[in-house]
């Protein structure tokens, strides 16, 4: 996901949650990039992330400006539901069917603001102010909808078990 659009938006509200969830990111995005065999060498640099406050780190992050959002992919959960289903519950595959919908709704947005940042480029009249707070609404909605996608996709793997 991307956690600087993710630390900008919440960094207010829910400070706490946002910076657990950067120590997450950092912690286990290291360790599989690193059992793929890819950066294996980067220096362990979760322990200064530790040690570093929640307000602190938070407004680390939120200082990353991303304007385009990511459309996520999720080959494994798609082959899945397109497949036999035996030996899921109804409740799984329900979980799996809101992980593929809720991506779909992520890539909706990143869509939006792929073409919201295009148009900052391309309206130069009055309604260009318009157009870029229009851009910062969907990078909200992006990261809003991040959560949301994370937490379903929590669910599911809880569900999975």
């Amino acid at each position: 996901m991307n956690i600087g659009k993710y630390a900008r938006y919440f960094q207010s509200t829910k400070t706490p949650f946002v910076a657990n969830e950067i120590r997450w990111f950092l912690k286990h995005g290291r360790d599989q990039l690193a059992s793929a065999g890819v950066f294996s060498d980067l220096p362990e640099i979760s322990d200064t992330f530790e040690k570093v406050g929640d307000q602190q780190l938070v407004a680390l992050y939120s200082q990353i400006h991303e304007t385009l959002g990511v459309k996520l992919i999720f080959p494994t959960v798609e082959s899945v539901l397109a497949g036999s289903m035996s030996g899921l519950s109804a409740q799984q595959i329900a979980a799996l069917g809101m992980v593929q919908w809720h991506a779909h709704l992520l890539s909706q947005d990143a869509d939006m603001m792929t073409e919201f940042l295009r148009m900052t480029f391309t309206v130069m009249d009055d309604n260009h102010p318009r157009i870029v707070e229009n851009h910062e609404m969907r990078c909200a909605a992006y990261a809003l909808r991040s959560e949301v996608l994370l937490r379903v996709i929590r669910r599911a793997l809880e569900l999975l078990r």
